[in-house]
């Protein structure tokens, strides 16, 4: 990815007020297909950033690797009871919203679009996260 569209990113979510909150500075970056703790994200960004700041975050980041790529699609398996590719969708909601790097309610509530029929293609799902 190039500082193009690093800038591009951060004025789709800033708009014209020229910097982000600390939580749209998490979205953007997500966005981007970068993984970042929200206890990192305080470290790094007061309660908002301006373009200079953020590219300075980014910058600092590295993309996810083929490892890291594996590591979820196992992670999310682990919720596959029975083994058939599917992992009930509330329970998964539910999970990640007291587990670990905690979801909020609205990323739980993103994560409840991968659902039919109450359970979640966990393969989907991972391509779709990682694409």
């Amino acid at each position: 990815m190039s500082q193009q569209d690093f800038k591009d990113a951060f004025f789709v979510f800033g708009g014209a007020k020229g910097s982000l909150s600390q939580v749209e500075c998490g979205q953007c970056i997500r966005g981007l297909g970068f993984s970042i703790t929200d206890d990192a994200l305080r470290s790094k960004v007061g309660a908002s950033v301006d373009l200079n700041g953020f590219l300075a975050v980014v910058n600092g980041l590295s993309s996810p690797t083929d490892a890291d790529n594996t590591a979820l699609q196992d992670s999310l398996a682990v919720f596959d009871k029975y083994n058939n590719g599917t992992i009930p969708a509330k329970e998964f909601a539910h999970m990640v919203t007291i587990l670990g790097d905690r979801f909020t309610e609205a990323e739980a509530a993103e994560v409840m679009k991968f659902s039919q029929d109450g359970r979640i293609d966990h393969e989907a799902m991972h391509k779709k996260l990682i694409a």
